[in-house]
């Protein structure tokens, strides 16, 4: 019987222990659920913190309601303060920080902390303190905006877009007008998804979506299908939009566009129709209630499936030569979605022009040989402009600052290493083309290799502020670029880097430049190659000279070659070429070779040309090839890229559409 007792106690005080310690978990659990809607009642008070009474009010009147007013020894704190989710692939929880004086007025969470001193139900472990904590914040504002350069213009002839269209079997007036009826219409992406059979949950992120199949082999006529299935869902099925949505799929009809994959959901490593909309302290879940514009997100999704296809460009005639010309997207357009930090970008555009030249041209002088030849293969990169948001307000009237940063304007001449494709690389082409090339056959003997890259500089203007109604377009903004100082630089910039690294025997430069004396002046050929020498240099120095106030302005010059800077090479060439011409005009003249011919002329011009001249001297026959055929280039090019739609350092801006979330709390801790 005693054993019998014992065991029997035992067993009564571990029952009377659990019944404890579940009573102070049942008690836990309720002041758990009391903080968490206290949190979400103050932060409807938001956003801002200015008002210390509200938040802190309408939460300890929650408490109240949930708990009771006469709770014995309930201590309740709040505070109100900022909130900062953490990253997409963050593993931690985000941070909230207790506003001060200073910036009340963003605040944007409210944290509640509950104390309860708990007694023992059986009054055998004394009285227990249980605690619960909760942050709720106001759902953050959410912007929709695009940027663009005049590439995606909705005309029929002024954008890289038409000949895109053209290209796909889409005649460009027929989508331009029906596009044009859509302008204004907005979707949501949460809506596309759930067309696409995709659910949105409130923890829903990126990555989760990417991986569901619906969204993993999207094209473009499964977009445009989802697209109207939203629509119809939305504004109803005889609604206007929905009409103007299948005026614009029956324009696809049966466009081989319609299979091609496009990615809906960008990343931080991965483009996408959408920017990466983890980003910038705003949820996946809120971007996707944002308002999207259709037309915007249907012409990207064209230009994404498309980006590896080229634009024709007609040939345009130089100097009875061609320059023949191919323009890609390489990197396609997305729409800004988000908050502070959210970014959207235009296309990234390249023109690949190769010139040719046969000297049979006007060049001039000794270089009508018909063994003196340009092949320049050259390309001209429109980077990515880029609008970022910098402040966004909700109020009566809802209001956004985004800060535009031009792309630069790249022109590079060169090879790439082996494996680098140029035609779908999105790196700059600076960095891609950096392997140096052939580009032209001097004096009929000599081959010359170079690898030049110019960059403009281009000035960003002030931050841009938007006030609704929506949508509002700001532009073109920016400062329009000079083509002309791209051709200066690249002309000096090629004479100056065969200068550096070009490569011949004086006896072999002698020689092309004797041989190429027109036959009338074969007696006087020494004098004709002086006459031509001074002639390249001073055209050459006047040149390099001006090269410096255009580097000390708008455009940067990369010589992969050069060692030492480009002014002291500019300085260097400039003293050594003055030096040639001076040495050859005070030496042998034509009278004494008269009877030892050409070979006697050839020696008396090399033994002018000592090694280390012979580089110099290439740079400067070059320039005399390079002047007159470039030079016309500025203008050529400006042709080209108003027909393309595309100024140059000019930004069109647009902003969609501005979500408050009115209303709209979350539990975030």
């Amino acid at each position: 019987m005693p054993i019998l007792a014992f065991i029997f106690v035992v067993v009564v005080l571990i029952l009377a222990f659990a019944i404890d310690a579940g009573y102070a978990f049942m008690k836990r659990r309720d002041l758990q659920r009391a903080a968490d809607m206290a949190a979400l009642a103050g932060a409807q008070t938001l956003p801002g913190c200015a008002n210390a009474t509200s938040f802190d009010t309408v939460a300890r009147a929650n408490v109240a309601s949930n708990l009771g007013s006469n709770v014995s020894g309930l201590t309740i704190s709040t505070s109100c303060g900022i909130w900062t989710s953490p990253a997409a692939s963050a593993t931690t929880p985000g941070t909230f920080v207790a506003s001060t004086p200073a910036n009340a007025a963003s605040g944007n969470a409210v944290s509640v902390a509950l104390t309860l001193a708990v007694p023992s139900f059986f009054d055998l472990a004394g009285t227990r303190t249980i605690a619960a904590s909760a942050v709720a914040r106001k759902a953050p504002a959410v912007v929709t905006f695009t940027v663009d350069s005049g590439l995606l213009a909705l005309n029929t002839s002024n954008s890289v877009l038409a000949p895109l269209l053209t290209s796909i079997g889409i005649t460009p007036s027929l989508y331009v007008g029906a596009a044009q009826q859509l302008v204004g219409v907005n979707i949501t992406p949460k809506g596309l998804l759930q067309a696409l059979g995709v659910p949105v949950t409130g923890d829903v992120s990126v990555a989760s979506l990417s991986g569901v199949a619906a969204v993993k082999n999207l094209t473009v006529g499964t977009l445009l299908s989802a697209t109207n299935t939203a629509l119809a869902t939305q504004n109803g099925a005889l609604s206007a939009s929905v009409t103007a949505m299948n005026n614009l799929v029956n324009v696809f009809a049966n466009s081989p566009v319609l299979n091609l994959p496009v990615n809906l959901l960008g990343t931080a490593t991965t483009p996408g129709i959408l920017a990466n909309i983890d980003v910038a302290g705003v949820s996946a879940a809120n971007a996707l209630s944002a308002n999207v514009g259709i037309s915007d997100l249907i012409t990207a999704a064209i230009v994404g499936a498309n980006g590896t296809n080229a634009v024709a460009v007609p040939s345009l005639s130089i100097l009875g030569g061609t320059v023949s010309v191919v323009a890609r997207v390489i990197s396609p357009p997305q729409i800004g979605v988000g908050g502070v930090g959210a970014k959207a970008t235009n296309a990234q555009v390249r023109l690949f022009l190769t010139v040719n030249s046969a000297a049979s041209g006007p060049l001039g002088g000794l270089l009508n040989a018909a063994g003196t030849t340009l092949a320049l293969p050259l390309v001209l990169e429109v980077a990515q402009s880029t609008a970022t948001v910098t402040a966004l307000q909700c109020g009566a009237t809802p209001s956004t600052t985004l800060q535009v940063d031009s792309g630069l304007v790249n022109v590079c001449v060169g090879g790439t290493a082996a494996g680098v494709n140029v035609q779908t690389n999105p790196a700059s082409c600076t960095t891609l083309m950096t392997q140096r090339t052939n580009i032209a056959t001097l004096l009929g003997l000599i081959n010359v290799g170079a690898n030049v890259n110019l960059s403009l500089v281009t000035n960003s203007p002030a931050p841009i502020p938007f006030a609704g109604p929506f949508p509002q377009k700001v532009g073109p903004i920016g400062s329009s670029v000079d083509l002309s100082q791209i051709v200066t630089a690249l002309i000096a910039g090629l004479s100056l880097d065969v200068g550096a690294g070009g490569t011949s025997t004086s006896q072999t430069v002698a020689d092309g430049l004797v041989s190429n004396v027109p036959s009338a002046l074969a007696g006087v050929s020494i004098s004709t190659v002086n006459s031509f020498l001074s002639t390249a240099a001073a055209g050459l120095k006047q040149t390099t000279n001006a090269l410096g106030t255009t580097l000390g302005g708008v455009v940067t010059l990369n010589l992969p070659q050069v060692v030492g800077g480009v002014g002291g090479l500019v300085g260097g060439l400039v003293n050594t070429l003055g030096g040639i011409v001076t040495g050859l005009l005070g030496g042998v003249s034509d009278l004494i070779c008269n009877l030892g011919g050409k070979q006697c002329r050839v020696d008396v011009v090399s033994g002018s040309i000592s090694s280390s001249q012979v580089a110099p001297v290439l740079g400067s026959v070059l320039y005399t090839l390079l002047n007159p055929l470039l030079t016309p280039l500025s203008n050529v090019l400006n042709t080209l890229l108003s027909s393309l739609g595309i100024t140059l350092g000019m930004t069109t801006v647009t902003v969609d559409s501005i979500n408050c979330q009115n209303g709209l709390v979350q539990l975030v801790y």
